[in-house]
């Protein structure tokens, strides 16, 4: 037991103490970003991207681009090969604030949209959909819990009220709940970072759900005026969405294609991946997964004839493109697999081994004065040991 007297002393070594814990849990992310990446910064972050996917004209196309192709085709017009990760960052905040200031009331319009939405009782998902695993199998009981965030807070709201009504630091509850929510309407709403919010919001609510079974104990004939606006909180999680908010089964199955692909079930994951673009054909990840899944199976012709469309639509995908030139190699199809490397050669990047491979592609095609024009106009190639004698 402390002393009695002067609180002072004890609040001083509680605040040096937080302090102490703040710094080194801060210091070697802010030390790499200030010394390695020559980017002072407390912690790393990406947040001119994710404020740019929720910020923009078509925010509701960009705030759901889920893993894979479409969102690495975004990412690469921040030209990542001449930009590092600070001017990215610049790139989009830039790109994002010259997009909406000539159009301050859509932007006005996206937050009070993302307000509605980040109180929603219907999970927004992300780069995952939760609802895939608990509408059916082993994890299906959780879809059925009673304890949604439509019904916990109303019960939150009226524990906030409560809360900020009294003094001391009970205040900070409700404030610290705010500034944990706010992310969502300025940046973006997703279930996986409104989770930040449960601990506060949980705490709200007990307190909520207990001044209601208080004031009920004491029977008032009727409530204060200045609770029933509450009464309009109620239905707010439960307000139709857009349909961009809605469960895809599509990507379901897409997701069921990836875990049979990572437990090495080759047969059901090509099952799945099938599944997944008769569903939506637009699914260029579940594309790219089957090409190399059947390709991996042996069936060269049709992995080729699934990857076109890929690169039609992403020209400059390195992955696509060398995938589908080696794929033609062993065709026989030398001339396309020489073609094909060469894109894939000149995608932005360190690609010495790629040039080994379209030089060495071009001479088996026939193609020598192209192979020494390569040759000629990168000097990074010259002299390489694999490249010995291949001219000769």
């Amino acid at each position: 037991r402390a002393p009695a007297g002067s609180p002072l002393p004890r609040r001083a070594g509680s605040v040096a103490a937080f302090s102490l814990a703040l710094v080194l849990a801060l210091a070697p992310t802010t030390w790499l970003n200030t010394v390695t990446h020559d980017e002072p910064a407390l912690v790393s972050h990406n947040s001119g991207l994710n404020f740019y996917l929720g910020n923009n004209l078509e925010w509701r196309k960009t705030m759901f681009l889920r893993p894979g192709l479409p969102f690495r085709k975004l990412v690469l017009e921040a030209d990542p090969s001449t930009r590092g990760a600070a001017e990215r960052n610049d790139y989009w905040w830039r790109r994002a604030r010259d997009e909406l200031s000539a159009h301050p009331l859509a932007w006005l319009s996206i937050l009070g949209t993302k307000a509605v939405w980040s109180v929603n009782n219907t999970e927004i998902p992300r780069n995952e959909d939760y609802r895939c695993r608990t509408r059916a199998g082993p994890l299906a009981w959780l879809g059925r819990l009673p304890m949604r965030y439509g019904f916990v807070f109303p019960f939150a709201v009226c524990g906030a009220v409560l809360l900020g009504r009294r003094a001391g630091p009970s205040r900070l509850v409700p404030l610290s709940w705010l500034f944990l929510h706010l992310p969502l309407v300025f940046f973006l709403v997703a279930d996986r970072y409104r989770l930040a919010t449960w601990p506060v919001l949980s705490l709200a609510a007990a307190i909520g759900l207990a001044g209601m079974v208080n004031a009920l104990r004491r029977r008032r004939s009727r409530p204060k005026i200045g609770w029933l606006w509450l009464l309009l909180v109620i239905p707010l999680p439960f307000l139709t969405l857009d349909s961009a908010t809605a469960l895809d089964p599509a990507w379901c199955v897409h997701v069921d294609g990836n875990l049979a692909l990572m437990d090495g079930d080759s047969e059901s994951a090509e099952g799945f991946y099938r599944q997944a673009l008769a569903l939506d054909p637009d699914d260029w990840g579940a594309r790219d997964f089957l090409a190399r899944t059947v390709a991996r199976n042996g069936d060269l012709d049709q992995a080729v004839a699934l990857m076109e469309p890929l690169i039609t639509w992403f020209p400059d995908h390195y992955p696509s493109l060398y995938f589908l030139a080696r794929t033609e190699e062993r065709r026989g199809r030398l001339d396309r697999a020489a073609d094909l490397m060469g894109r894939a050669f000149a995608v932005p990047g360190k690609r010495t081994n790629t040039g080994v491979r379209y030089v060495r592609l071009l001479v088996r095609a026939g193609r020598r004065s192209e192979a020494r024009a390569v040759l000629a106009s990168h000097p990074e190639l010259q002299g390489n040991p694999r490249l010995k004698g291949a001219l000769e």
